[in-house]
């Protein structure tokens, strides 16, 4: 069972331990203070759903319970009956519902609603990003347990424009967030943190697999494993393991980034980042810039008006020449203008007009005047 406490401030940070080298952090909890082995599935997991369960602050038995199925994250779409009879009958129905997805159940309390989830991507924010939103430096904990903090009202829609803030110049480099409506979609997506919270979750567990498992504390109990192994149903396709360890997934500001980029990379090979964002480059609309100028907007606005602009016009500069009158020429004695046919050096095919302008000869206010009783007579 995991007990719940009420410290004044559980995970307070010491003024010492916010420098660049150590913070931002993420320290992760093992199933092996409390269980002896996990079961393990063979193939390789996918993105976990995570799912928000209503629970009252003063339910301690399912707030366990669902802490407990949290830590045993490695078993993915397999749970010990014992543990899943325990959990909110929602959260039951819904994985009895889809039995071979992975879900992450995070307990949606009145005092700290989904900031608890969201610790993991609080996790990667540089001290003066926190700073900047009004943000405070936490010791993050991963998987989700019980949560053991108030959150305000707004903690959750100002970690959302942080972590906005911190991926833009990953997914949207030369153009800043403000050259954007709120509304444009990669603007939405970098604020989306459920959007980003299972690709990190699969960076993280990566990472503790990588640093191995806890090890047997006598013989006698790995044999008990490997017998409860060959007890395993084939069906299940699955290991029993000892757990892994509880490790720093990342301290300080160089080791978070390079979990931000890796959270991008695994949203890119198991969500199709990339290619989401250059479909949403490619369809843009006017209505997904701000009034700010950006190399985006620019880029856009030169696509969009060589895409409408059918005619093509080339001004040429002639020096003075002898006027050379045809029999269909069109004479201004008065203000010696000489438009000989202009309509009839559009090229039909290629839409292209070809303006001549006689240097010295005319004046922008004469072809404006021109051009318009030339319109009109059309």
């Amino acid at each position: 069972m995991i007990m719940h406490s009420e410290p004044a401030d559980p995970h307070a940070i010491r003024t010492e331990f916010l420098v660049p080298d150590a913070y931002p952090a993420l320290r992760t909890v093992s199933a092996g203070h409390l269980f002896r082995s996990v079961i393990v599935p063979r193939v390789e997991p996918g993105p976990a759903e995570f799912v928000y369960i209503p629970c009252s602050d003063r339910d301690l038995g399912r707030l366990n319970a669902l802490a407990e199925w949290n830590l045993l994250w490695e078993c993915g779409h397999i749970r010990p009956d014992g543990l899943a009879s325990r959990v909110p009958v929602k959260a039951r129905q819904l994985a009895d519902r889809y039995p071979e997805q992975s879900f992450r159940f995070a307990p949606l309390t009145r005092t700290v609603g989904k900031a608890s989830a969201y610790e993991p991507l609080r996790s990667l924010l540089p001290l003066p990003v926190l700073k900047r939103f009004g943000l405070q430096p936490r010791v993050c904990v991963w998987p989700s347990l019980i949560p053991e903090r108030a959150a305000s009202s707004d903690e959750v829609e100002r970690l959302s424009r942080a972590v906005a803030f911190h991926l833009w110049p990953l997914i949207c480099s030369g153009s800043p967030p403000s050259a954007f409506s709120p509304t444009e979609p990669i603007s939405l997506l970098a604020h989306g943190l459920d959007f980003w919270l299972p690709y990190l979750d699969l960076v993280i567990q990566e990472r503790i697999k990588a640093a191995g498992r806890v090890p047997y504390k006598t013989e006698q109990e790995r044999r008990e494993v490997e017998a409860f192994q060959r007890q395993v149903p084939p069906e299940l396709d699955a290991d029993l393991l000892r757990p892994c360890y509880g490790i720093n997934a990342w301290d300080g500001e160089d080791e978070a980034r390079e979990a931000t980029i890796d959270m991008i990379d695994m949203a890119d090979a198991r969500g199709r980042l990339r290619g989401l964002l250059d479909a949403v480059r490619a369809n843009r609309v006017e209505e997904d810039f701000s009034t700010r100028w950006s190399n985006a907007r620019e880029d856009f606005e030169r696509k969009l008006y060589r895409k409408r602009n059918k005619v093509r016009v080339t001004f040429v500069e002639i020096d003075k020449t002898p006027t050379v009158f045809a029999p269909d020429t069109e004479v201004d004695i008065e203000k010696k203008l000489l438009w000989q046919n202009l309509f009839a050096v559009l090229d039909a095919k290629e839409r292209h007009v070809i303006v001549c302008l006689r240097n010295g000869s005319t004046t922008k206010t004469e072809i404006a005047q021109e051009l318009r009783r030339l319109t009109c007579c059309r």
